[in-house]
């Protein structure tokens, strides 16, 4: 197989078979798709890859700002997305000074702009804890090549790793 026929996330699980458990950090849009009937389609999808995190095979993140933007639910929405995070493990990350700052470092270097602080919380987050991949339905901000472009040389200067971020139609595309 040639590199270059397969989706980036084959790619990374092929470079990295020998590390630990790939990390990932799923954003606020991932948990609200599980119960969004307006878009069956990703609803499907992503109810697809939360049977694949029942299973355990990744070491799965959110964070209080996820939970801050859940809360916000109405009530019977609420319940059932509480539902399903009760059927997976899950760490719960907090803000903190590195968070922060990255967040602002990624303002600085025009990743994106101060209105759209709370995908850049989801971002420096999801860095600053070692997430390898990000999970997100966002297509206007965070899963776009110049945001990750962006992401990781912002990284880099900050002394953190690359962060993969990806859809949930791109995450696992190669290993149906």
């Amino acid at each position: 197989m040639r590199e270059r026929n397969l989706c980036p996330f084959l790619i990374f699980r092929i470079k990295h078979q020998a590390m630990r458990r790939i990390k990932i950090y799923l954003d606020t849009s991932v948990i609200s798709y599980l119960d969004q009937s307006d878009s069956p389609e990703k609803m499907q999808r992503t109810q697809e890859l939360w049977d694949v995190f029942k299973n355990d095979e990744y070491d799965i993140c959110i964070s209080e700002t996820v939970l801050d933007e859940l809360y916000k639910c109405p009530d019977d929405k609420l319940n059932r997305l509480t539902f399903f995070l009760g059927q997976i493990r899950y760490t719960v990350l907090r803000e903190n000074d590195a968070s922060l700052e990255l967040a602002e470092g990624y303002i600085q270097e025009n990743v994106l702009t101060r209105k759209h602080y709370l995908d850049l919380v989801h971002l420096s987050l999801a860095t600053v804890n070692y997430c390898h991949i990000l999970l997100s339905w966002n297509f206007s901000h965070i899963v776009q090549h110049r945001t990750m472009t962006g992401v990781n040389i912002t990284n880099k200067k900050f002394g953190y790793g690359e962060l993969m971020l990806l859809s949930p139609f791109s995450f696992r595309c190669e290993e149906e």
